[in-house]
């Protein structure tokens, strides 16, 4: 089963990628979600990744990694819609992970 999921709000999407967070090759499965903030740099929008989930096998669960400080761009008046949108997510890859039958 294909893991895709994206849900973009404003600036903040969260979107379906592979381990890397960047698709390095083609065939390259999505396996996370990534948590992005959108910007405008001379006229293009870009992005870049404020947080992921990964699978932690020691707890086992799917977990939100920060990278670096960056979770503290989110705009108070944002907070509890990327958190709505982070639970969608997680929810996401709880039902994918299962269908899988393997979590990793």
């Amino acid at each position: 089963m294909n893991l895709n999921f994206y849900w973009r709000m404003g600036d903040y999407a969260l979107e379906a990628c592979p381990k890397t967070l960047a698709r390095l090759d083609k065939n390259e499965p999505n396996e996370t979600i990534d948590l992005i903030k959108y910007y405008q740099y001379q006229g293009r929008e870009c992005k870049y990744s404020i947080g992921y989930f990964y699978y932690d096998t020691h707890e086992p669960c799917w977990e939100l990694k920060f990278v670096g400080g960056r979770f503290k761009e989110l705009l108070d008046t944002d907070v509890v819609a990327v958190f709505k949108m982070l639970k969608a997510a997680y929810d996401t890859l709880e039902e994918w992970s299962n269908s899988r039958g393997e979590e990793e």
